[in-house]
């Protein structure tokens, strides 16, 4: 059975109802084996209100996400490789779900062990 490894850019206006209800609802579902949300965040009570709204079967791993500018696109890299060396996203059964094409970039970056476009959805 597939895994879902979810990368989120952090609390946006759509994340309750685009995020959150599309895992909560594969995991009631039982679509994927395991549902594995990694998120950015701003500061602490972003983090509190993501974990609110994700049920308690998901795991959650946070990063903190640095200003958008180039000088810090390698610190958001390196925070997003930390938390993908942790849930193992080479492994052949796993799908990894992107939302947004800045965090998209910061995954390309984490380099080859990591980057697999055959099984990589990016919206």
């Amino acid at each position: 059975m597939m895994r879902l490894i979810y990368l989120n850019d952090g609390l946006s206006s759509v994340f309750h109802s685009q995020v959150a209800a599309l895992l909560n609802w594969y995991q009631q579902q039982g679509w994927f084996s395991e549902v594995i949300l990694i998120t950015a965040y701003n500061h602490q009570e972003e983090r509190e209100k993501i974990q609110l709204q994700i049920s308690a079967k998901i795991p959650v791993l946070f990063f903190r996400l640095a200003p958008n500018y180039p000088f810090f696109n390698f610190v958001n890299i390196m925070r997003l490789r930390r938390c993908l060396s942790r849930v193992n996203p080479a492994e052949e059964n796993t799908i990894i779900h992107i939302r947004g094409e800045m965090l998209a970039l910061y995954y390309a970056g984490t380099g080859n062990k990591y980057f697999f476009p055959a099984r990589t959805l990016v919206d």
